[in-house]
């Protein structure tokens, strides 16, 4: 696809092995799933909220150390993001 001029993103969970994989595959781009994290803001439970946001920034970080542009998305709302 990348010879044809067509740019891929791959939608992924929130996982350095995740996102070492996707370099591996040479895609430019990923983005993150957030549903769990959004699951965890709307039921208002701070520490699964906390553990996801974590989950979401460790790979967010891994991921623009390994080259990989990083999205974050589905389920992202104004009630799932304060």
């Amino acid at each position: 696809l990348k010879g044809a001029g067509i740019r891929v993103s791959l939608f992924v969970e929130p996982e350095v092995e995740v996102l070492d994989a996707a370099c591996e595959l040479r895609a430019p781009v990923v983005e993150l799933h957030t549903g769990t994290y959004c699951e965890a803001a709307l039921a208002e439970e701070a520490d699964r909220v906390e553990h996801e946001l974590a989950r979401l920034r460790r790979a967010a970080e891994h991921g623009a150390r390994i080259g990989l542009e990083i999205h974050a998305g589905h389920g992202l709302t104004f009630d799932s993001v304060r």
